[in-house]
Formats: C-alpha cells, sequence, structure tokens
C-alpha cells in the first residue's frame, strides 16, 4: 500500500494523468477521498490551508499512516509492543468510529458546496 501510494503521488507531482473518482463522476458530488492527492501536494509545498481546503482528512490519513510507518521501521523484537499499544488505544478511544463518523459529516459539510 505504501509502495502504491508513494507511485500514486510521484505520478500526480510530475503531472501524469490520473484516474478520475467514479463517485464524483456518477453523482456529481465529492466522494471523502477527493482531493487527497491535491491537498497531499499542497503539504509538501509548504501551504498549509490550501491543503485544508482540498481535503481536511489527508491529515488525520497521514497521522495512520505515520504510526503504520513507525510500527513497520521499529526492531522486530518491540513490535509486538508497539501493535499492543496501538490495540489497546484503539479499544479505549474507539478512534475507527469517530474517524468513520467524521468522514461522514465532513463528507456532507462539503456536499452542500456542490447542491
Amino acid at each position: 500500500m505504501l509502495l502504491g501510494s508513494a507511485m500514486y503521488g510521484v505520478m500526480s507531482f510530475v503531472n501524469i494523468p490520473l484516474f478520475s473518482c467514479a463517485w464524483k463522476k456518477v453523482t456529481g458530488l465529492p466522494c471523502p477521498g477527493c482531493g487527497m492527492t491535491r491537498s497531499a501536494m499542497a503539504l509538501l509545498r509548504g501551504q498549509w490551508q490550501e491543503s485544508l481546503r482540498q481535503n481536511a482528512l489527508t491529515w488525520v490519513m497521514i497521522v495512520f499512516w505515520l504510526v503504520i510507518v513507525i510500527g513497520l521501521s521499529i526492531p522486530k523484537r518491540h513490535r509486538q509492543a508497539w501493535v499492543h499499544a496501538i490495540g489497546r488505544w484503539e479499544n479505549r478511544s474507539r478512534w475507527g468510529l469517530w474517524f468513520a463518523g467524521l468522514s461522514i459529516i465532513y463528507t456532507l459539510t462539503r456536499w452542500f458546496k456542490f447542491l
């Protein structure tokens, strides 16, 4: 997944045409992921406000991927403790449910400017 994301980012960065969102083609409304690539590219250029304008959920996804990368980069003997700690935090916080709810609310509010 990391390699695919990196390839997609590089292709976007050098302006190679990429596929467009099927949801947006059918409905005319953006999906929760629409604008994430543009948002990430804006972040790389240091354009924080533009990044948030394109898609605020990009920042949440970056934190998610940082946790994954840290987990993959620590020594194997410590990795199980990392996975266990993340699992405990996930059970207490229910972040998956919070993120799903946030995604739905965010998407619905984005749709208001298109309707």
